[in-house]
């Protein structure tokens, strides 16, 4: 789903790609203007960061994945129930309206390409937190 400002190109048998307004406009056209894209190779490097939402807590989770190698797929927080799944948000941030409980969270990242990473990071709202874990490198 686009952001406010932006503009949904969907073009028929293919992915979307969401685009500013300006990009949109730099494309002289008015409906699904004729354009190709492609992946290309990661750059990334260093390990992934997680940026907790001022509002995480206790019985609230809100926390975005950064500096992914790869794109995330799917977000898990283990809770005493076990691993919850969290809700992935159209402002890229991943949920859990229950919360998962304070200190070091255990999360379960998979990538697009099943790739997975499990590590523990310290709850702390409103702040980045670096990780110690990567996704392994592009196929």
């Amino acid at each position: 789903m686009p952001i406010q400002g932006q503009r949904a190109v969907v073009l028929p048998g293919q992915p979307s790609i969401d685009l500013n307004g300006a990009a949109y406009g730099a494309l002289g056209a008015n409906n699904n203007p004729a354009i190709t894209w492609k992946y290309v190779a990661c750059s990334t490097t260093g390990n992934l960061k997680y940026y907790f939402d001022p509002a995480s807590q206790q019985y609230y989770l809100a926390v975005t994945p950064m500096n992914a190698r790869n794109l995330v797929a799917k977000m898990k927080v283990m809770t005493k129930d076990g691993y919850q799944a969290l809700t992935h948000t159209e402002y890229n941030t991943y949920e859990l309206k229950t919360g998962a409980g304070t200190g070091a969270l255990t999360f379960r990242l998979t990538d697009i390409y099943n790739h997975v990473v499990t590590e523990a990071v310290n709850l702390s709202a409103g702040q980045v937190v670096q990780g110690n874990k990567q996704f392994a490198a592009c196929p």
